[in-house]
């Protein structure tokens, strides 16, 4: 009787963790943050990011030191070798956990990218390693993923539909980054 007991409590507990790492997580009225921590040199593209995804976000906030508090984090800034951001001697997980984002995109060409420091211990979120831009791909890719992920479809599915991963498949049409999805099925509403 006690073996059964405890099968049915490994059951149930397997049912729960694994309904709830299924279960989307949807953002109610997601708020955009912008942080450019470029000293101005990034000034141009998040002008371009902006016009484009700010009609995806009922509101939004940006800035050039403070971290702002949102849902959704683009972030100017290039990683440097030991994980650290430049200029600012503060991981990136750091400024993920401050803004209390789900989504984080670092937005800045990084074509070497180091994130590994800081990973564990906190600041999760389904994040976005930029490492070419790939000119107007980089606004057009973030703008169709928004778009569909408003209309209910978990972050990940809509990011596959946009680029199918497929070994040795190019996507001329998107830019060059790393997703590492932590946070799992985010949508908007």
């Amino acid at each position: 009787m006690n073996l059964l007991l405890v099968w049915i409590v490994i059951f149930a507990v397997a049912f729960v963790i694994l309904r709830r790492f299924r279960r989307a997580y949807s953002i109610s009225k997601p708020k955009l943050g912008m942080l450019d921590l470029t000293g101005g040199l990034s000034d141009c593209i998040v002008a371009e990011d902006r016009a484009v995804l700010s009609r995806f976000f009922p509101t939004f906030e940006e800035s050039k030191s403070e971290v702002p508090k949102c849902d959704v984090l683009f972030l100017y800034a290039t990683l440097n070798h030991d994980g650290t951001l430049q200029n600012t001697g503060h991981y990136l997980r750091a400024y993920i956990r401050d803004a209390g984002a789900k989504v984080a995109v670092l937005a800045s060409e990084n074509p070497n990218p180091k994130w590994e420091k800081g990973r564990a211990t906190y600041g999760r979120a389904n994040l976005v390693i930029t490492i070419a831009r790939n000119g107007p791909a980089f606004p057009r890719f973030f703008s169709e993923l928004f778009a569909q992920m408003g209309r209910g479809r978990p972050m990940p599915m809509a990011w596959v539909k946009l680029a199918p991963q497929i070994r040795n498949h190019e996507h001329p049409d998107c830019p060059d980054t790393i997703f590492l999805c932590e946070v799992g099925g985010i949508t908007f509403r």
